[in-house]
């Protein structure tokens, strides 16, 4: 069968909400109203989402856990592909010469540190570095 064919009888099998209420993120401080939700259970479901242009209509967002407090959530009218379900962590590995953690998108940051923290002796180290340079910002890049 072809992948093309594939991702149309994925697109068929979807978990859609096509009326759905108002979006929010974790703390509410973000809302949305997109005019489809897709419910994704794997990455053909994405590509099916992001294919069918009749049925999902653009933009396409896709959307983890939910736990920005920027806005990228806001999606007015378009289609929101909820990728909560695919919260797997699927492995470490090396990607131009540095250590990567391969992970679906709806993973949650707490489930990586987790599964590091069991698997890295230094994560620690990592963990307070990468908190240190958090409050040592006057501005995220992603609020500018």
């Amino acid at each position: 069968m072809a992948a093309s064919s594939v991702v149309d009888e994925a697109a068929k099998m979807l978990t859609v909400d096509a009326s759905p209420a108002v979006m929010h993120n974790w703390n509410h401080c973000i809302a949305s109203r997109p005019a489809v939700v897709v419910r994704a259970m794997s990455a053909e479901d994405v590509c099916a989402a992001v294919r069918d242009a009749a049925r999902f209509p653009s933009p396409v967002l896709a959307v983890g856990s939910a736990h920005s407090v920027t806005g990228v959530l806001r999606n007015d009218g378009g289609t929101v592909v909820d990728m909560s379900a695919l919260d797997s962590i699927l492995g470490m590995g090396t990607v131009g010469g540095k250590e990567v953690v391969r992970v679906q998108g709806g993973v949650k940051l707490a489930a990586i540190h987790k599964w590091l923290d069991a698997r890295v002796s230094r994560f620690w180290f990592l963990m307070l570095f990468v908190s240190l340079c958090f409050l040592l910002r006057r501005r995220s890049p992603l609020t500018k």
